[in-house]
């Protein structure tokens, strides 16, 4: 009763809502959130297809993906954001002292790749020994198995003698 089934590209308790399809990035190049959907256009020289969404070039070359251009805005805005970054850590460290701190980690890094490779070559030199034990007990847990079915095989034949008592056996042949 309080829910409502919306048509694609509404969304809310009513419906009242329209999604911002953009926002999810189905065009090539350029997207117009619309009421309940959503257009993509191309910049100059490049041509909509078929398809809505794609773009490729209209000059008779090979088609150029529209996804290959830059926005030159968002680009800008992430150059100017990263040269912030930069100045910011330059002014911490010298350009010297951030490669000596890089030399240290790399050389951390190597070390302790190299003390891994050491621990690899001692497991796997364990292993071979481990292997080798097992292959040498072979021979013996084959005669532990005969010796087990002969245990088993004596248990029978003393069970069966305590069951029979030849005593009787012969005393009643021997009495007419």
């Amino acid at each position: 009763p309080d829910t409502c089934v919306c048509l694609p590209g509404f969304t809310g308790k009513h419906c009242e809502k329209d999604i911002d399809e953009c926002l999810e990035k189905p065009c090539d190049q350029i997207c117009i959130n619309t009421n309940g959907t959503f257009d993509c256009r191309c910049h100059d020289g490049f041509d909509l297809q078929s398809d809505g969404r794609t773009c490729k070039s209209h000059e008779g070359k090979v088609a150029t993906e529209a996804r290959d251009l830059l926005d030159y805005d968002i680009l800008s805005k992430r150059v100017l954001k990263l040269e912030k970054v930069m100045t910011s850590h330059t002014t911490e460290l010298s350009t010297e002292e951030a490669i000596s701190e890089l030399n240290s980690k790399v050389k951390f890094i190597l070390e302790n790749i190299a003390q891994l490779r050491r621990q690899i070559n001692e497991i796997e030199r364990h292993q071979n020994d481990y292997h080798k034990q097992v292959e040498s007990l072979k021979p013996y847990r084959m005669e532990m198995q005969r010796v087990n079915t002969l245990c088993d095989q004596m248990a029978v034949i003393k069970r069966t003698l305590n069951e029979c008592n030849c005593r009787t056996y012969y005393n009643n042949r021997l009495d007419p």
